[in-house]
């Protein structure tokens, strides 16, 4: 069985923990940017809050991204 090293995940992982900086959610899965942040748009937040990547229960890694609140 062929495996990867927690190294070469995590570097997937890194990118979105230091280079998101918008999370939108929409009514229906947007196939763009565009239809995201302004075709199916419900709300966005700038405040995320990414964890480094760890250990996922089951095998594998994760990144946890900390509740947004959405206020209307």
């Amino acid at each position: 069985m062929a495996t990867l090293n927690n190294r070469v995940l995590d570097n997937g992982l890194t990118v979105l923990d230091t280079e998101a900086n918008r999370i939108d959610l929409t009514s229906q899965e947007a196939t763009s940017y565009a239809e995201a942040s302004s075709t199916y748009t419900l709300g966005n937040s700038t405040s995320l809050s990414i964890a480094s990547p760890t250990d996922r229960s089951g095998g594998g890694r994760e990144v946890v991204v900390a509740a947004i609140s959405m206020v209307q």
